[in-house]
Protein backbone atom coordinates (compact mmCIF):
# COMPACT_ATOMS: atom_id res chain seq x y z
CA UNK A 1 0.00 0.00 0.00
CA UNK A 2 1.41 3.46 -1.22
CA UNK A 3 2.60 5.51 2.27
CA UNK A 4 0.12 9.00 2.13
CA UNK A 5 3.20 11.49 0.84
CA UNK A 6 3.13 14.86 2.29
CA UNK A 7 5.62 17.03 0.33
CA UNK A 8 8.13 19.50 1.53
CA UNK A 9 8.82 22.69 -0.38
CA UNK A 10 10.20 26.09 0.18
CA UNK A 11 9.33 29.21 -0.86
CA UNK A 12 5.72 29.10 -0.23
CA UNK A 13 3.75 32.30 -1.10
CA UNK A 14 2.11 33.78 1.94
CA UNK A 15 -1.30 33.15 0.79
CA UNK A 16 -0.96 29.19 -0.07
CA UNK A 17 -3.30 29.25 -3.03
CA UNK A 18 -1.70 27.16 -5.24
CA UNK A 19 -4.43 25.59 -7.28
CA UNK A 20 -2.52 21.95 -7.20
CA UNK A 21 -2.56 22.12 -3.31
CA UNK A 22 -4.97 20.48 -1.22
CA UNK A 23 -3.97 21.15 1.88
CA UNK A 24 -1.05 23.48 3.71
CA UNK A 25 -0.19 22.49 6.56
CA UNK A 26 2.56 25.37 7.66
CA UNK A 27 4.73 26.40 4.92
CA UNK A 28 6.59 23.01 4.82
CA UNK A 29 4.70 20.53 3.93
CA UNK A 30 1.93 20.13 1.70
CA UNK A 31 -1.23 17.49 0.13
CA UNK A 32 -1.61 17.53 -3.56
CA UNK A 33 -4.83 17.41 -5.37
CA UNK A 34 -2.84 14.49 -7.25
CA UNK A 35 -2.32 12.77 -3.91
CA UNK A 36 -6.09 13.07 -3.15
CA UNK A 37 -7.15 11.64 -6.62
CA UNK A 38 -4.89 9.06 -6.18
CA UNK A 39 -6.65 7.83 -2.94
CA UNK A 40 -9.46 8.32 -4.90
CA UNK A 41 -8.58 6.43 -8.03
CA UNK A 42 -7.61 2.94 -5.76
CA UNK A 43 -10.95 3.01 -4.20
CA UNK A 44 -12.10 2.69 -7.30
CA UNK A 45 -10.28 0.38 -8.86
CA UNK A 46 -10.60 -1.45 -5.88
CA UNK A 47 -14.08 -1.46 -5.74
CA UNK A 48 -14.47 -2.15 -9.46
CA UNK A 49 -12.84 -4.91 -8.41
CA UNK A 50 -14.64 -6.26 -5.74
CA UNK A 51 -18.06 -5.79 -7.72
CA UNK A 52 -16.88 -7.33 -10.47
CA UNK A 53 -15.31 -10.93 -8.54
CA UNK A 54 -19.08 -10.36 -7.16
CA UNK A 55 -21.12 -10.47 -10.35
CA UNK A 56 -18.60 -13.03 -12.00
CA UNK A 57 -20.57 -14.59 -14.66
CA UNK A 58 -23.32 -12.10 -15.39
CA UNK A 59 -23.14 -10.60 -18.66
CA UNK A 60 -21.23 -7.11 -18.59
CA UNK A 61 -24.06 -5.34 -20.24
CA UNK A 62 -26.12 -6.34 -16.88
CA UNK A 63 -23.44 -5.10 -14.49
CA UNK A 64 -24.15 -2.07 -13.29
CA UNK A 65 -21.59 1.22 -13.05
CA UNK A 66 -19.41 1.33 -9.90
CA UNK A 67 -20.93 4.17 -7.46
CA UNK A 68 -18.10 5.43 -5.46
CA UNK A 69 -19.04 6.11 -1.60
CA UNK A 70 -16.98 8.73 -0.98
CA UNK A 71 -15.59 12.06 -2.64
CA UNK A 72 -12.95 14.29 -2.75
CA UNK A 73 -14.03 16.00 0.21
CA UNK A 74 -13.73 12.23 2.25
CA UNK A 75 -10.42 12.15 1.38
CA UNK A 76 -9.01 15.20 2.59
CA UNK A 77 -10.66 15.02 5.70
CA UNK A 78 -9.27 11.74 6.29
CA UNK A 79 -5.88 13.22 5.45
CA UNK A 80 -6.26 15.96 7.82
CA UNK A 81 -7.55 13.79 10.69
CA UNK A 82 -4.33 11.36 10.04
CA UNK A 83 -2.07 13.59 10.41
CA UNK A 84 -3.50 15.80 13.21
CA UNK A 85 -3.49 12.08 14.82
CA UNK A 86 -0.27 11.49 14.32
CA UNK A 87 0.89 15.11 15.68
CA UNK A 88 -1.22 14.57 18.91
CA UNK A 89 0.23 11.10 19.33
CA UNK A 90 3.59 11.68 18.90
CA UNK A 91 4.69 8.57 18.02
CA UNK A 92 1.99 6.35 20.74
CA UNK A 93 0.20 3.67 19.74
CA UNK A 94 -3.81 4.57 19.30
CA UNK A 95 -5.29 4.47 22.64
CA UNK A 96 -8.57 3.87 20.75
CA UNK A 97 -7.44 0.43 19.36
CA UNK A 98 -7.03 -0.26 15.92
CA UNK A 99 -10.39 -0.54 13.77
CA UNK A 100 -11.20 -3.88 12.37
CA UNK A 101 -10.73 -3.19 8.02
CA UNK A 102 -13.12 -5.52 7.10
CA UNK A 103 -16.30 -3.85 9.53
CA UNK A 104 -14.90 -0.34 8.88
CA UNK A 105 -14.57 -1.37 4.83
CA UNK A 106 -18.05 -2.24 5.31
CA UNK A 107 -19.28 0.57 6.77
CA UNK A 108 -17.57 2.83 4.37
CA UNK A 109 -18.67 1.24 1.25
CA UNK A 110 -15.35 0.26 0.26
CA UNK A 111 -13.09 -3.31 0.33
CA UNK A 112 -11.21 -3.45 3.31
CA UNK A 113 -7.72 -3.34 1.21
CA UNK A 114 -8.63 0.57 -0.51
CA UNK A 115 -6.39 2.91 0.95
CA UNK A 116 -9.06 4.65 2.10
CA UNK A 117 -10.27 2.76 4.87
CA UNK A 118 -6.66 2.24 6.30
CA UNK A 119 -6.54 6.39 6.16
CA UNK A 120 -9.67 6.92 8.02
CA UNK A 121 -8.64 3.89 10.43
CA UNK A 122 -5.34 5.69 11.16
CA UNK A 123 -6.95 9.27 11.83
CA UNK A 124 -9.85 7.45 14.15
CA UNK A 125 -7.99 5.22 15.80
CA UNK A 126 -5.96 8.32 17.47
CA UNK A 127 -8.69 10.51 17.96
CA UNK A 128 -11.05 7.71 19.15
CA UNK A 129 -8.44 7.22 22.08
CA UNK A 130 -8.64 10.97 22.67
CA UNK A 131 -12.64 10.79 22.88
CA UNK A 132 -12.57 7.82 25.53
CA UNK A 133 -9.84 9.31 27.79
CA UNK A 134 -11.35 12.73 27.69
CA UNK A 135 -13.43 14.44 30.72
CA UNK A 136 -17.56 14.77 28.94
CA UNK A 137 -17.68 18.15 27.55
CA UNK A 138 -20.82 20.96 28.04
CA UNK A 139 -23.26 19.28 24.80
CA UNK A 140 -25.18 22.26 23.28
CA UNK A 141 -28.36 22.30 21.41
CA UNK A 142 -26.21 22.74 18.57
CA UNK A 143 -24.22 19.94 19.16
CA UNK A 144 -27.34 17.76 19.75
CA UNK A 145 -28.79 19.69 16.81
CA UNK A 146 -25.88 18.44 14.32
CA UNK A 147 -26.35 14.42 15.98
CA UNK A 148 -30.19 14.60 15.34
CA UNK A 149 -30.28 16.09 11.56
CA UNK A 150 -27.35 13.80 10.57
CA UNK A 151 -28.77 10.70 12.28
CA UNK A 152 -32.74 11.89 10.18
CA UNK A 153 -30.70 12.24 7.26
CA UNK A 154 -29.66 8.59 6.85
CA UNK A 155 -33.21 7.20 8.34
CA UNK A 156 -31.81 6.50 11.64
CA UNK A 157 -34.47 9.08 13.29
CA UNK A 158 -38.18 9.17 11.92
CA UNK A 159 -39.08 12.13 9.88
CA UNK A 160 -42.21 12.61 12.50
CA UNK A 161 -39.92 12.95 15.47
CA UNK A 162 -39.28 16.45 16.41
CA UNK A 163 -35.54 17.34 17.34
CA UNK A 164 -37.50 18.37 21.35
CA UNK A 165 -38.59 14.78 21.33
CA UNK A 166 -35.41 12.81 20.47
CA UNK A 167 -33.52 14.89 22.49
CA UNK A 168 -35.82 13.88 25.62
CA UNK A 169 -35.36 10.58 24.93
CA UNK A 170 -31.86 10.77 25.25
CA UNK A 171 -30.24 8.66 28.52
CA UNK A 172 -27.55 10.92 30.46
CA UNK A 173 -25.07 8.66 29.11
CA UNK A 174 -25.66 9.07 25.77
CA UNK A 175 -24.80 12.11 26.41
CA UNK A 176 -22.12 11.84 28.15
CA UNK A 177 -20.73 10.10 25.30
CA UNK A 178 -21.83 12.79 23.02
CA UNK A 179 -20.04 14.98 25.65
CA UNK A 180 -16.58 13.31 24.99
CA UNK A 181 -16.75 13.58 21.64
CA UNK A 182 -17.13 17.31 22.01
CA UNK A 183 -14.32 17.85 24.33
CA UNK A 184 -11.71 15.49 21.93
CA UNK A 185 -13.16 17.79 18.94
CA UNK A 186 -11.96 21.19 21.03
CA UNK A 187 -8.85 19.34 21.36
CA UNK A 188 -8.24 18.70 18.24
CA UNK A 189 -9.48 22.62 17.14
CA UNK A 190 -6.47 23.90 19.22
CA UNK A 191 -4.51 21.31 17.42
CA UNK A 192 -5.46 22.76 13.63
CA UNK A 193 -5.04 25.91 15.07
CA UNK A 194 -1.04 24.78 15.89
CA UNK A 195 -0.28 22.65 13.12
CA UNK A 196 -1.39 25.80 10.85
CA UNK A 197 -3.90 23.90 8.34
CA UNK A 198 -5.08 25.67 5.62
CA UNK A 199 -7.81 23.98 3.05
CA UNK A 200 -8.22 24.76 -0.80
CA UNK A 201 -11.50 26.15 -1.22
CA UNK A 202 -12.49 23.57 -3.42
CA UNK A 203 -12.63 21.44 -0.52
CA UNK A 204 -13.30 23.62 2.06
CA UNK A 205 -16.98 21.55 3.16
CA UNK A 206 -13.80 18.32 4.38
CA UNK A 207 -14.67 17.99 8.34
CA UNK A 208 -13.02 15.72 10.75
CA UNK A 209 -14.92 12.52 12.08
CA UNK A 210 -14.51 12.85 15.88
CA UNK A 211 -17.15 10.59 16.87
CA UNK A 212 -19.10 8.13 14.68
CA UNK A 213 -20.99 5.23 15.10
CA UNK A 214 -22.33 2.94 12.42
CA UNK A 215 -26.06 2.12 11.53
CA UNK A 216 -28.70 -0.04 11.10
CA UNK A 217 -28.18 -0.26 7.35
CA UNK A 218 -24.48 -0.45 8.11
CA UNK A 219 -23.12 2.77 7.27
CA UNK A 220 -20.79 5.20 9.39
CA UNK A 221 -22.80 7.94 10.90
CA UNK A 222 -20.81 10.48 12.41
CA UNK A 223 -21.93 12.67 15.02
CA UNK A 224 -19.33 15.07 16.29
CA UNK A 225 -17.21 16.41 13.00
CA UNK A 226 -14.63 19.03 12.97
CA UNK A 227 -14.84 21.27 10.17
CA UNK A 228 -11.56 22.54 9.09
CA UNK A 229 -13.38 25.60 7.61
CA UNK A 230 -15.53 27.92 9.39
CA UNK A 231 -19.19 27.27 7.89
CA UNK A 232 -19.34 30.90 7.95
CA UNK A 233 -17.00 31.75 5.80
CA UNK A 234 -17.06 28.89 3.86
CA UNK A 235 -16.47 29.87 -0.20
CA UNK A 236 -19.89 28.35 -2.11
CA UNK A 237 -17.57 26.22 -5.01
CA UNK A 238 -16.14 22.31 -3.44
CA UNK A 239 -15.19 19.40 -4.70
CA UNK A 240 -16.94 16.31 -5.43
Amino acid sequence: MAVIATLAVSGLSACRSAPDVAVYFGDTEQVTVAEVDRILDDARDKLTAAQAAALEGRPAESVPPVRLPITAIDVVGALVSREVGKSLAQGKPAQGGTPDLNALGQLTGLPADAEYVKLYSDGYATIAGIAQNAKPAQVTDADLRYAYEASREVGEVAPQVSFESWKEGLSPQSVDVLGMGVAARDALRDQVKKLDIEVNPRFSAADIDVFAVGTEKQRLLPLVVLPLVDPATMPVTDAR
